[in-house]
């Protein structure tokens, strides 16, 4: 999760890491254009960019909340132990395009 920095009795944004990984997924699937190109290849890139953050959906669905703020840990103040390193039945896909298993 993204908590958003504000003064101290300000509202914050909390973003959540899957509303970040579709907006990533729009950027990646949009660049490209004549100064720049595009990535490829695109499958490979747009799942990689879609799935960059899978890890994190558990930890969103039922965040720790710091107790120095009262709000759900910030991504880079997350503790370790309260994330996972890949999601159950993630499956990484190779540069040749299969698949096998993460574990």
């Amino acid at each position: 999760m993204i908590i958003q920095t504000a003064p101290a009795g300000e509202l914050r944004l909390a973003i959540m890491m899957y509303e970040h990984t579709a907006l990533s997924h729009q950027f990646a699937r949009a660049f490209g254009n004549d100064r720049f190109q595009a990535s490829e290849p695109n499958d490979l890139m747009f799942s990689v960019v879609l799935n960059h953050d899978a890890g994190w959906a558990q930890f969103d669905r039922d965040p720790v909340t710091d107790p120095a703020t009262a709000l759900p840990y910030n991504l880079v103040e997350t503790r370790r132990r309260n994330t996972s390193p890949s999601p159950a039945g993630f499956r990484p896909i190779s540069t040749s395009g299969s698949t096998r298993s993460a574990a």
